[in-house]
């Protein structure tokens, strides 16, 4: 039987590989031919004359080894053991600095809150003279905003002058512009900065909507183009 080349030793915390350490470790130091045996533990390499030694005599070599080498070795020794070399050491420091739940970090620099404010910012709010559009229009004029905003019907004059008092009570300034979204994106633009004497607006909401409550074999060309120009086509060239 070929003889057994006895394995390099590696840092570990498994007791039975630290057994199986132990005794090759002493096995090395015997000039009788080793030979491998395996135990439901680990694997053991053992001297042939101890193979057919009697139990007692291979039990008291094992004990006397194995109480030797694995007594518990506390970590920061088992760093600085003579066994690891450097590269080792630097190795075990790092993984531990790594697996390290109390590791010190900077704390951050305590950051003002955003200015959320609106001030001189100029607002636009298509279909702005009731219902979500007018309430978006106040709630702009709240936080600060100059608002603008569109309204298609005759119908709604009304609505828009009182949406133009409210906002002015509450110290901004707003304009009502009369016009249909859907065919006069660029104009409906010029008009609101026109109003402001700006050259941009800074917000835009597209929140006018065009609806049909007719089935699909009642809807006409002229009908899906209104629908399609208002909740599409709008908001494409309002954005640009």
């Amino acid at each position: 039987m070929d003889v057994a080349r006895t394995e390099k030793n590696a840092m570990t915390t498994d007791p039975s590989q630290m057994a199986f350490r132990a005794v090759t470790h002493w096995l090395q130091s015997q000039t009788m031919p080793v030979f491998y045996c395996t135990t439901p533990a680990f694997r053991l390499r053992m001297p042939s004359e101890l193979l057919n030694a009697d139990p007692p005599l291979l039990q008291s070599q094992l004990s006397k080894v194995l109480s030797q080498q694995t007594q518990p070795q506390p970590p920061q020794q088992a760093i600085q053991s003579s066994q690891l070399n450097n590269d080792e050491k630097e190795s075990h420091d790092s993984a531990r600095r790594a697996s390290s739940t109390n590791l010190w970090t900077k704390p951050l620099p305590q950051l003002p809150p955003p200015n959320m404010s609106l001030s001189g910012k100029v607002a636009l709010v298509t279909g702005g003279a009731r219902g979500i559009g007018a309430a978006i229009a106040l709630k702009l004029a709240r936080e600060g905003a100059r608002v603008a905003f569109t309204f298609v019907n005759t119908s709604s004059i009304a609505k828009a002058h009182e949406v133009i008092s409210e906002i002015e009570a509450c110290g901004s300034s707003a304009t009502a512009i009369q016009a249909d979204v859907s065919k006069h994106q660029e104009k409906v633009v010029k008009r609101a900065m026109m109003a402001f004497g700006v050259t941009k607006i800074d917000i835009l909401v597209n929140n006018a909507a065009a609806t049909l409550t007719a089935t699909l074999d009642d809807t006409s060309p002229e009908d899906y183009d209104r629908i399609f120009n208002t909740n599409t086509r709008a908001v494409f060239f309002m954005m640009q």
